[in-house]
């Protein structure tokens, strides 16, 4: 505790408990790229900074063309001069060479010309306010009004004292010689003491092979919806046995191997044989026991002792052995981004400024770059009902069923806003239901229709057309779309 420390020892060095092996960590100084001591040096953020300026000097210009006064006036100048320094402090943050100097004087002298110019509309709004509340004394009859009327001239007045004598500071302000200027963003040191560096290469060196097991068995569970180790926060003697042992071995020596790279282990797992079965159970006829020889296996795993794939639900009903693939849910960002993504709708813009959850169904951008927090308002309505991340909690998702889902996905207006234009993409002409219903269930449920429901779903959209007076068949389209957004084909991965 800082406020509380033993001065007559010396600090305790970095280094690992012997039980770890206890060797001490190398730790050298590392120096910080720009964008990580001055994050305001990132792109979107100088994007974002100049488009609110120039959108904010646009403004005040439509507004003075249309109300000549001088608070329209004031109002145009204090958006010039704060545009004017919002370009100077770029330039002279951009600046790594030559007279940076002059250039930080420049933003520094721009920078206080914006700040006069917003006390001089200040100074101008408050003038208004006073000549206001002088015109409603004058015309206040009642008593009450009378008072309450100089109340509110007693105060603008003092305010315009305020305002005068913000201005007198400003001007002096202006005269002064200086270099310094606001930042964009806070401005961190330069070099790190490289402490957590070494503490990284020590996680991840070949030594500690818990790093590797981890890391292999959370993309297992990803992709095949079950974790090879069921306790993914606890790999101690109190967590789970692994069902595969010798399979999260070879997995994590391969990832070790290939330079702990996560592109080739997602691209040896999902070009398995195992990976690649189908989760039904006619998926598994005729599949012999050798398609499990996706990969390279450790000696000790021999796919021949598995039990045939023809008897798996009833020998292997929890699927240990993997003679299926096990059917998953959409995790909460996959649905909206998949509604918006048939839609034609999704932005596709990667990186960018971490948004609000209460834009989450007004906007387009992916769902990854919403901010997700413990509070209250800490993630989006729709993606809650949906088993939404935890911030407390980075190990698994839960899983749950629920009829407010069904409800989001019929009724949300997310969906009703989206519906039209994802009818309007399936393309098929307006007299053949067949091809609309095909085209329907290919694109949302990613499979063909059935010959019960096509012929459910043609007499369905032949009875809504003629219940709805007005446009009856596109509305009968986007009633059948919303209904197969809320099949369980269209929440569950295959």
């Amino acid at each position: 505790d800082e406020r509380n420390r033993d001065t007559n020892r010396p600090p305790v060095l970095p280094t690992m408990p012997e039980f770890l092996g206890g060797k001490s960590l190398q730790v050298t100084s590392v120096a910080l790229p720009v964008a990580v001591s001055y994050p305001g040096s990132k792109s979107f953020i100088r994007e974002a900074e100049m488009k609110r300026v120039n959108e904010a000097t646009t403004a005040a210009k439509q507004t003075l063309a249309t109300n000549k006064t001088a608070l329209a006036a004031a109002r145009v100048a204090t958006t010039e001069a704060e545009r004017a320094s919002v370009l100077a402090r770029l330039a002279a943050d951009e600046a790594r060479v030559g007279d940076t100097n002059s250039l930080a004087r420049a933003a520094s002298k721009a920078e206080r010309q914006f700040k006069l110019m917003a006390v001089k509309e200040a100074l101008a709004k408050t003038e208004a306010d006073v000549e206001s509340a002088k015109q409603n004394s004058a015309a206040a009859k009642a008593e009450k009004a009378k008072a309450d009327t100089k109340t509110a001239l007693t105060k603008a007045e003092t305010a315009l004292t305020a305002a005068k004598k913000a201005g007198t500071d400003a001007e002096a302000a202006l005269t002064k010689d200086s270099a310094d200027y606001t930042a964009f963003s806070p401005v961190y040191p330069r070099e790190s003491t490289g402490r957590r560096k070494a503490l990284a290469e020590w996680i991840g060196s070949r030594e500690n092979p818990l790093t590797a097991r981890v890391a292999v068995n959370h993309i297992w569970a990803r992709h095949f919806h079950e974790p090879l180790v069921a306790s993914v926060f606890d790999f101690g003697r109190s967590g789970k046995p692994p069902t595969h042992p010798e399979l999260l071995d070879w997995l994590a020596a391969e990832l070790m191997e290939t330079g702990w790279s996560m592109k080739h282990l997602h691209r040896l797992i999902v070009t398995s044989a195992a990976y690649r079965r189908a989760s039904s159970a006619e998926g598994l006829k005729g599949l012999r026991v050798e398609e499990a020889r996706a990969t390279p296996v450790p000696p000790r795993f021999n796919p021949s002792t598995l039990p045939p794939f023809n008897r798996s639900l009833t020998t292997d009903p929890e699927n240990k052995w993997l003679s299926r693939m096990n059917p998953g849910r959409m995790e909460a960002e996959v649905v909206r981004d998949s509604i918006l993504h048939l839609a034609g709708a999704l932005d596709p813009r990667m990186g960018g400024q971490e948004l609000e959850n209460k834009d989450a169904l007004t906007t387009a951008r992916r769902s990854l770059y919403y901010s997700f927090n413990p509070e209250s308002d800490g993630r989006s309505e729709f993606s809650a009902l949906f088993d939404a991340p935890d911030p407390n909690d980075c190990y698994r998702r839960t899983r749950s069923v629920i009829p407010q889902q069904a409800l989001a996905l019929t009724n949300s207006k997310l969906v009703h806003d989206h519906t039209p234009a994802i009818a309007k993409r399936l393309g098929a002409p307006a007299s053949d239901n067949a091809a609309f219903i095909t085209a329907a269930f290919e694109q949302i449920l990613t499979r063909p229709p059935s010959p019960a429901e096509l012929a459910e779903c043609d007499a369905f959209l032949k009875q809504q057309s003629t219940a709805v007076p007005k446009d009856g068949e596109a509305r009968a389209r986007e009633s059948l779309v919303r209904a197969l957004l809320n099949q369980n084909d269209f929440l569950t991965v295959r």
